[in-house]
């Protein structure tokens, strides 16, 4: 079977795992995923008010291309009578995994014929469906998955051989000018691309020029759509740059060192497939410094270790070219069946390069790379049934929601922080920060950073008994192993308190609501102490 062939099938596969997550995975990430998206569009669909979004919308520094297709998919839906909040945020992950898996599937039928062995492209191929992060990445309403689906289209079509024509260049520059205005960051990943063309590939200055022109030409419509956005024309890659970097706003978020990417990621449940894709950054540089894929994420990766403030999700962009980048970097080689083809992908021969038969010359990882991408397999498949994300408590959330209790007050403690969402407001949910003096008698939560179990919900419809539902942790029900991973979470959390880069480690249980008889609910702590006395 043809590298090709194996890679349709894989694509197949790849499309059914997009798919379930994107229905099935109510959490987000980071918030920003949530604020800087989804909060912009609510405004724009008279959900919610524009004084409620984050301080990015005062300082208009935030594009509003990607807010904009958003808002244009909910007032369709509106018009079709979707009112529940959370099935418009699923036709927005639906929406963005579609787009994300399309360009990826464009970018892969690209990589299949131009990697530069034959090996490579087989070891691609099969691959892909073991990149465990993919499918959860492909849904998440982020400017850093909508930013790299745009890149893995750009690649696509500066990758083919041949002559780069100005039309071709023109498609060139038009994609790049939308991951630009996805995320701005996007800048140090076109410039490693057009280096690569005016240095490697020797394109015309003409077809320079044409790219140039379709870079511009997306800045300008781009000014229309975020004037659109903010009321008044401005200019939203400047003030971006003026607030985070002029100001230092960025930095106040938290300073970490040059090289604290690989422990950035530590605590990644996909750790060992991230730091595989880390290491093959180096690695193809190293073995391929002509082609295209490290001139492309080299630079995108060292900016962003330069900058001082760093977190995983800022390098998610690259998370399409992941694979290819990995089978360029460590797929075996033999030097007596390998092709001759030129490996800084710059050839225009034009030639469709030889591809050996699957079944007699099988694809080779070393040991480390094939237990990196085994092990993402059992974790991908608990994300699609159980998704994982800095925002748990969304689960909680739609079982309230569906409960249908009335006004519900959500009380969580000091040290998590869970913002009241105002798109999600019309599902009648609240916050309040957890504060002994405030929480009335109800049942219980428990969170990993709390002592004890915690008063957690308030509602109108009568008192709330839950059971364990959802959680950041597999085994929520054994009351031994989440003691145990407290114990881990504490040990791990002292080393950010004695200066190291690492993020801290939280997680908590989420309780499925049911609502019982209306009437007072009995403080039981309270009842125990009286007794006590």
């Amino acid at each position: 079977m043809s590298a090709e062939r194996i890679l349709e099938r894989s694509l197949r596969i790849l499309a059914v795992f997009v798919a379930v997550s994107a229905v099935t995975s109510v959490t987000f990430f980071h918030p920003d995923e949530h604020f800087q998206t989804i909060e912009f569009a609510s405004v724009k669909l008279g959900l919610s008010g524009a004084s409620e979004l984050p301080w990015e919308y005062a300082a208009q520094l935030r594009p509003w291309l990607q807010p904009a297709l958003y808002t244009l998919i909910g007032k369709v839906a509106l018009l079709l009578g979707m009112t529940d909040r959370f099935h418009l945020l699923a036709l927005f992950r639906i929406a963005t995994g579609l787009l994300s898996f399309l360009a990826f599937r464009t970018f892969a039928r690209v990589a299949v014929r131009e990697l530069p062995r034959d090996r490579m492209r087989i070891a691609f191929a099969r691959s892909v469906p073991l990149f465990g992060f993919l499918p959860y990445l492909f849904v998440r309403t982020s400017s850093e998955n909508f930013a790299g689906a745009f890149l893995a289209l750009a690649l696509a079509v500066a990758w083919v051989p041949g002559v780069c024509s100005r039309r071709r260049a023109l498609v060139l520059g038009v994609l790049l000018g939308l991951a630009f205005e996805a995320r701005f960051q996007m800048a140090f990943a076109a410039l490693g691309l057009l280096a690569w063309l005016a240095f490697v590939r020797r394109v015309s200055l003409l077809a320079m020029l044409s790219a140039l022109a379709g870079g511009l030409g997306i800045l300008l419509l781009a000014s229309v759509v975020d004037a659109w956005g903010y009321g008044e024309f401005c200019f939203p890659p400047w003030n971006y740059v003026r607030e985070n970097v002029v100001n230092g706003v960025a930095a106040s978020f938290g300073r970490e060192p040059f090289w604290a990417y690989p422990l950035l990621v530590s605590v990644n449940v996909f750790l060992p497939l991230a730091l595989v894709s880390l290491a093959a950054m180096g690695v193809a540089a190293w073995r391929f410094p002509r082609h295209i894929l490290p001139w492309v994420v080299v630079p995108f990766f060292v900016a962003h270790s330069l900058v001082s403030h760093k977190e995983e999700r800022f390098l998610f962009p690259l998370a399409p070219v992941v694979p290819a980048l990995v089978a360029l970097a460590f797929s075996k080689q033999t030097a007596r069946r390998d092709d001759e083809d030129d490996p800084s992908g710059a050839s225009d021969n034009g030639e469709a390069k030889p591809v050996v038969d699957a079944a007699t010359d099988g694809s080779r990882y070393p040991l480390a790379v094939r237990l990196a991408l085994a092990l993402s397999i059992p974790v991908m498949l608990v994300h699609l049934t159980h998704p994982i994300g800095f925002r748990p408590q969304l689960h909680f959330a739609s079982e309230v929601a569906r409960a249908n209790l009335g006004e519900v007050t959500v009380f969580v403690p000091p040290g998590l922080d869970v913002p009241d969402y105002p798109f999600l407001r019309g599902e009648k949910l609240r916050t309040a920060t957890f504060a002994a003096a405030c929480v009335p008698p109800g049942e219980h939560l428990m969170f990993s950073d709390v002592p004890e179990p915690a008063p957690y919900v308030r509602c109108a419809g009568g008192s709330v008994a839950g059971v364990p539902v959802a959680s950041e942790l597999p085994f929520v029900t054994d009351a031994a192993f989440v003691t145990l991973a407290t114990r881990a979470a504490n040990t791990w959390n002292a080393l950010r308190d004695r200066g190291w880069p690492v993020p801290y480690l939280r997680f908590a249980t989420i309780l499925r609501v049911s609502v019982s008889a209306s009437g007072d609910v009995r403080d039981e702590r309270k009842a125990k102490e009286a007794g006590a006395r």
